[in-house]
């Protein structure tokens, strides 16, 4: 009874510990922690970033001057050609040809040459620019004028094909707003591929120049 007296009798003593804002106290020792990891998150997302906008704008610049060397090798052997052809129709012993008709020869072939200097200075012009940008000079430029001009300059190479090519223009006063040197290219194009891919005995181009409204409809056909 004594030592059930005495169990009964004595005292539970029982320890507390309290943590007013521990959250807080956590987030002061951490703060430091945070900040130099948001930091470094920070310049990773900005660094990746920087990098695919680069990569973008470098992928995009190599394309346009690939596409721009595309194209500028092709319009380079338009005139290149013509002047080929007008030159061996001149020197062929085969061909008697009046001095009328090799004087125009010599002519177009002179032109060719002035149209493939003025060719490679673009190149060197835009090749000397960060960006691989061409410029669009508008002028106003009359069809008939235009059209026979290139008709010229190419008839050596259509004759040497026995090409047929007829133009008409409505109404002959037609004019349209454009850079002539690039129209001027695109045309050379067309046709020489008219040619060189036509498997007729005699190719046949069509080039139709119409107005409707204030829209004009330059249409380029062969057989």
């Amino acid at each position: 009874m004594d030592e059930f007296s005495q169990v009964k009798s004595a005292v539970v003593y029982g320890l507390q510990a309290a943590f007013p804002d521990a959250n807080l106290y956590v987030f002061r020792k951490m703060i430091w922690i945070l900040s130099v990891s948001i930091l470094l998150i920070v310049i990773g997302s900005y660094s990746l970033g920087y990098l695919l906008i680069f990569f973008f704008t470098q992928k995009k610049l190599s394309d346009l001057r690939n596409d721009f060397m595309n194209n500028m090798t092709h319009e380079l052997k338009t005139p290149i050609s013509s002047v080929s052809v007008a030159l061996e129709m001149v020197l062929d012993k085969g061909k008697e040809l009046s001095p009328e008709k090799s004087k125009s020869y010599l002519v177009i072939a002179q032109k060719e040459l002035k149209r493939l200097d003025q060719l490679t200075e673009n190149i060197l012009k835009i090749l000397s620019l960060e960006r691989a940008e061409i410029k669009i000079v508008r002028s106003h430029i009359l069809l008939s004028q235009w059209l026979c001009s290139i008709s010229d300059s190419l008839s050596p190479l259509l004759e040497d094909k026995h090409v047929q090519l007829s133009i008409t223009i409505i109404p002959e006063t037609l004019e349209m707003l454009a850079d002539k040197i690039h129209m001027t290219n695109v045309m050379y194009n067309v046709i020489e591929n008219a040619i060189k891919y036509n498997n007729k005995t005699t190719p046949e181009i069509k080039i139709v120049a119409t107005q409707h409204e204030d829209q004009l409809f330059l249409q380029i056909s062969d057989n």
